[in-house]
């Protein structure tokens, strides 16, 4: 099976260096593991304000042409 050198070294790295996995795991609990408050996620959910079907036509557009001014 192919591994590639960018593979080799890290497998190679992890196992001269094991302490570097649990610093992953660690340092990833900080950023990502953290415990979901589903009331806030359900509030959330409820206060989105519905979007346009085209996101770049905008509020413009969605109330009509603008009226025309003659010179």
């Amino acid at each position: 099976m192919y591994q590639s050198e960018f593979t080799s070294f890290m497998d190679e790295f992890l196992k001269k260096n094991p302490e570097v996995a649990n610093e992953r795991l660690e340092n990833r609990a900080v950023w990502w593991d953290k415990p979901v408050d589903a009331e806030f996620e359900k509030q959330a959910r409820d206060s989105k304000v519905k979007q346009n079907g085209y996101y770049y036509q905008g509020y413009f557009y969605s109330n009509g042409p603008a009226k025309k001014v003659s010179l």
